[in-house]
């Protein structure tokens, strides 16, 4: 694989065990370190590949492919301290598989919806808490807040599953009629 852009897709799922393993083990600089690189290659993967001429089917489902992996990883192992919900990381995962199976069912093409996008930033956002309060702020208060906020993104991404039915297209939202 010597596409540039695949190859900072890559890396973000690469990467996820050691900053999984970083989390677990309190080693904050390491943390820190993988994230930003992490955020860095995200924002520059679809870039590369638009600047290039590369931008792809493949090359979406590996970015956001990647995001899920690192995301996930990192969610789960703060679960498993006891600093998210357990069931956030089943729930991204679950969100994840439904969009790219509606993808796949639709010949192709990835359509995400608003919620989707703010889902997904809103776990790289989480990711981000959870380094600062399991590294720097241990406080019982951080950690209850921390939990509130995996919640809430727990029933926004559970939200996100009962809109997209399997295989199918992004349900729209229920409008009143008078």
């Amino acid at each position: 694989m010597t596409n540039p852009a695949h190859l900072l897709s890559l890396s973000r799922a690469l990467l996820a065990p050691g900053a999984a393993w970083a989390l677990w083990r309190d080693a904050a600089a390491m943390s820190f370190a993988i994230f930003a690189w992490v955020v860095v290659s995200d924002v520059l993967d679809g870039r590369v590949a638009r600047r290039r001429g590369d931008a792809s089917e493949f090359g979406t489902l590996l970015d956001h492919g990647a995001d899920c992996v690192f995301v996930t990883l990192v969610i789960a192992t703060a679960a498993v301290l006891g600093l998210l919900p357990v069931a956030l990381p089943v729930l991204i995962v679950a969100a994840f598989a439904r969009y790219a199976l509606a993808a796949r069912a639709a010949g192709g093409g990835f359509r995400g919806s608003q919620l989707g996008r703010v889902n997904g930033i809103a776990y790289f956002v989480l990711v981000f808490a959870v380094l600062i309060v399991r590294h720097f702020a241990p406080a019982p208060w951080a950690a209850a807040l921390l939990q509130g906020a995996g919640w809430v993104l727990a029933l926004s991404t559970l939200l996100l599953l009962v809109r997209r039915p399997p295989g199918g297209a992004l349900q729209p939202w229920p409008t009143r009629r008078s």
